[in-house]
């Protein structure tokens, strides 16, 4: 969004897109080199800065206009190639994600080009594949990661003089990889490549879902995990496959080994001696005792290697929950809390003890699915689009297939699946009715349901405990099973809930979690939506009272007399500069120019003083008005909230 805000969407670019719908061919050539030279060198920038592959523009029909790292080839028609042109041409939206392409493969950012309600085009920023693995390579220093790309769309898409780029995949003749892409796969993994089950693995590729094998090979195990790339289209169409020695299974598997052998010569050696002993009848029974303890030990040590077994298992699964939790605060109490509410309401139901144990340990792990679910959607501080609704309902399938493939889980499955099926069938994913749904998993709907309505939200305070009640009441026998809304009534009525939790970041690293949200990338200060935030509900109940404004002036025509180059390196000064100024406010880059500082106490700001420092860090004079503002109550938040989302 920087780089088109900032680099596209300026006048000596749209003066040249301007003139391009109605240019003859030879104006376009003129025009073509013209952009060429204008942004050769940001492009080299950006491409050494932030791994940018292509910035590519396009005409209003689709035709290639310019491709920054290759402008000899343009001309060439991409609407009906390319869905993300095709969208950003037509419907003249932005759209995002990964996309095969002409040339290269990867996740492509595309914006329609639109000046003074004039559709001028659009223009393709996008990073590759190569960049994706190079990152992944620098955190998972132990993985080798291999990419490959279904055939028809390489037949069907790539130019004729790029297919000499692939070759057929190892793992699956239908896939093709990119040899520039996969050159720096480790070759000490080829060996375990040749060794998967190609036909299992291939069965479930054709089905996109996420899978993993184990190889053996001279004693080493690998593990091989396919990841399902779909595309913008929602096509799963090619897999991000990584590698990586299993170190941990090997030594299990070895010890168990030996632990077995151990146990076989001595019980060998053991019916040896009862063997010689028979013989002797005055010792026939202290034999057969020593025999029976002996085997009886063996026999538990071997149950304490599964057991253990077992319990990595388990480990596994719930390092998974943990860091699905760490990734989004709210998550990380409500699967304790939606266990514990589950579990009151099975006890007040005389559900026997199996159960209960059962329903708690599927609460805990029933949103296990949000593992891959995107973190613009999982820690988005307000209310979900559609689209983004329908991407976070799949962490119910996601965690059902999670757990499908683990024999120790297999009876938590159905409480899992479907818990979020309601009574009258307007749930999902199955829309199951009524008794269709598994008794467990009603329980745990009404659980879940009553904690999100009593947890604070980033966009949304909790529900008191009588209200949330009556709610569920309202809704019994249509949304949830009218028996479990009774037992809830019951024992939820008398609950004492922390009412201090929030989702406010409360230290560095979560407000980094939220940085593409809440921070602006040039300057680093926090944007006007969190701004809009702290005045609506402030931090653990206290407001912040004084504001101070402050507005540069003119600073749309210091950019046209020193460029934006110049006028965004002013902004960071001036940033860099109020936070050491005054740390105990917190400051707001608002409406591109506009600084804002909230704090509980007043903050002294001597106009001419700050002038004066503006002057010393800055390259060039800036000027700006200071404007106070109290807002002591409710109703000055308000009225200053209502004028704040006006000018914005």
């Amino acid at each position: 969004k920087a780089v088109f805000e900032n680099i596209i969407m300026q006048p000596d670019v749209l003066n040249i897109l301007t003139q391009l719908p109605n240019a003859s061919n030879d104006k376009v050539d003129t025009l073509h080199n013209e952009l060429y030279e204008l942004l050769h060198k940001r492009y080299e920038n950006l491409r050494n800065s932030l791994y940018v592959r292509q910035l590519h523009f396009h005409q209003t029909d689709g035709r290639s206009f310019l491709r920054m790292h290759r402008p000899k080839k343009y001309g060439d028609s991409l609407i009906d190639v390319r869905h993300s042109i095709y969208v950003a041409n037509t419907q003249k939206n932005y759209i995002e994600g990964f996309e095969e392409g002409r040339i290269f493969n990867g996740y492509r950012y595309v914006y329609p080009i639109i000046s003074d309600g004039v559709h001028l085009g659009s223009v393709e920023i996008s990073v590759s594949i190569s960049a994706l693995i190079h990152q992944l390579s620098q955190i998972f220093k132990e993985k080798s990661f291999y990419f490959m790309i279904h055939k028809s769309l390489i037949n069907k898409k790539v130019f004729d003089s790029e297919k000499s780029n692939y070759s057929v995949s190892k793992i699956d003749s239908n896939y093709l990889v990119d040899n520039e892409v996969n050159s720096h796969f480790k070759q000490n993994y080829t060996v375990f490549m040749k060794k998967l089950n190609t036909q299992k693995i291939n069965e479930k590729i054709e089905n996109g879902t996420i899978t993993a094998e184990e190889i053996t090979v001279k004693g080493v195990n690998v593990i091989a995990t396919f990841i399902p790339i779909a595309n913008i289209e929602k096509n799963s169409i090619s897999y991000m496959v990584s590698f990586e020695k299993n170190n941990y299974l090997s030594h299990i598997e070895s010890e168990f080994f030996y632990q077995f052998l151990v146990s076989i010569l001595i019980i060998f050696l053991g019916l040896g001696i009862a063997y010689y002993l028979l013989e002797r009848s005055t010792r026939i029974v202290k034999l057969k005792k020593a025999l029976d303890k002996l085997v009886e030990q063996r026999t538990q040590e071997l149950e304490h290697v599964q057991e253990e077994k077992i319990q990595s298992y388990q480990d596994i699964i719930l390092a998974m929950v943990n860091l699905t939790e760490r990734r989004d605060t709210y998550t990380a109490g409500h699967t304790k809390r939606v266990a514990g509410y589950a579990k009151l309401i099975a006890k007040e139901m005389n559900y026997s003890k199996k159960d209960i144990q059962l329903l708690y340990e599927a609460s805990i792990l029933h949103d296990i699915g949000k593992i891959i679910t995107p973190d613009s959607v999982l820690l988005k501080p307000g209310q979900l689009n559609n689209e983004e609704y329908e991407i976070i309902k799949q962490h119910v399938t996601t965690g059902e297939h999670i757990l499908n493939d683990i024999a120790l889980y297999k009876e938590l499955v159905d409480i899992v699946r479907y818990h979020h099926e309601r009574y009258d069938g307007s749930g999902y994913p199955y829309g199951l009715k009524g008794d269709e749904i598994p008794p467990l998993a009603r329980v745990l709907a009404v659980a879940d349901t009553f904690d999100a309505m009593t947890s604070n939200r980033i966009y949304k305070p909790r529900k008191d405990i009588s209200i949330a009640l009556d709610e569920l009441k309202s809704l019994a026998g249509i949304h949830y099973d009218s028996k479990v809304v009774s037992a809830a009534l019951k024992v939820l009525s008398d609950l004492t809930i922390d009412t201090t939790t929030s989702q406010l970041p409360v230290n560095e690293l979560e407000v980094e979690r939220l940085a593409h949200f809440y921070k602006d990338p040039l300057t680093g200060l926090h944007t006007v939506m969190y701004l809009e935030l702290l005045l609506n509900i402030g931090i653990n109940d206290v407001y912040y009272e004084y504001l101070k404004i402050i507005s540069l002036k003119n600073f749309t025509k210091f950019n046209s007399l020193y460029g934006w180059e110049s006028g965004n390196r002013a902004l960071v000064q001036m940033a860099t500069l109020l936070k050491k100024q005054y740390p105990d406010a917190i400051i707001f880059r608002v409406f591109g120019d506009d600084f804002m500082m909230l704090s509980q106490k007043v903050i002294n700001v001597e106009k001419e003083h700050l002038q004066n420092q503006v002057t010393t860090v800055c390259e060039h004079p800036i000027s700006f008005d200071i404007e106070d503002k109290r807002l002591q109550n409710k109703k000055d938040r308000d009225d200053f909230l209502i004028q704040l989302q006006t000018t914005h």
